[in-house]
């Protein structure tokens, strides 16, 4: 029995220890929270060409690279190209470039992009490239020029009074010796300045 007391007691005492340390954790703390939160949204991307949203631009929008619709050797132009403006949140790069869309009949027209300091072939005409800060407007007039040479050579003559005969048995629009042109701008995101 008394045996059985003991246990009881030293249950009692361990009961009793227990408790009070579950009690002490209960009252004898300080604790705070402090919940926190930010927003942030989605910078705007919006870039105008000629005054039209640039994914609009090509629906509403001509260039006239031609100031007659007939071209002969010694003709020459250039096309100022449409405002570029940056309403965006971000800083942009485009890239202008030109191409000949039809051009079957291998009329010999030139390109500059550096105001007659050089003339290309099609094929080897530079992208105009640039950057524009947000808030900023380019305008790039006379930024591509052409020209069809009055001589290169004799050869060249020759090719060149070919295409004007053509031109002359020509019994409809779609047997014309005729050229295409077309420009092509791209705007991107110009890539963040990495901070140190």
């Amino acid at each position: 029995m008394k045996k059985a007391r003991n246990i009881l007691v030293v249950t009692l005492m361990l009961l009793a220890v227990l408790s009070f340390g579950s009690v002490a954790n209960t009252y004898a703390k300080y604790t705070s929270t402090a919940d926190l939160s930010d927003t942030a949204k989605v910078a705007k991307w919006d870039i105008e060409v000629g005054g039209e949203k640039i994914w609009d631009a090509s629906a509403n929008l001509s260039v006239a690279l031609f100031t007659d619709d007939i071209i002969a050797p010694g003709s020459e132009g250039s096309a100022t190209i449409p405002t570029i403006t940056n309403k965006s949140e971000v800083d942009a790069t485009y890239s202008i470039t030109f191409s000949e869309l039809k051009n079957e009949s291998g009329i010999p027209l030139e390109y500059s992009t550096d105001n007659g300091t050089t003339w290309n072939s099609i094929d080897d005409v530079e992208a105009i490239t640039g950057t524009i800060a947000k808030g900023d407007t380019v305008t790039l007039t006379n930024a591509i020029k052409w020209r069809w040479a009055y001589y290169v050579s004799d050869t060249q003559d020759g090719v060149d009074t070919g295409l004007g005969k053509d031109a002359a048995l020509a019994t409809d629009d779609e047997s014309m010796p005729k050229i295409e042109l077309s420009l092509s701008i791209t705007a991107t995101q110009a890539a963040p300045v990495a901070t140190p």
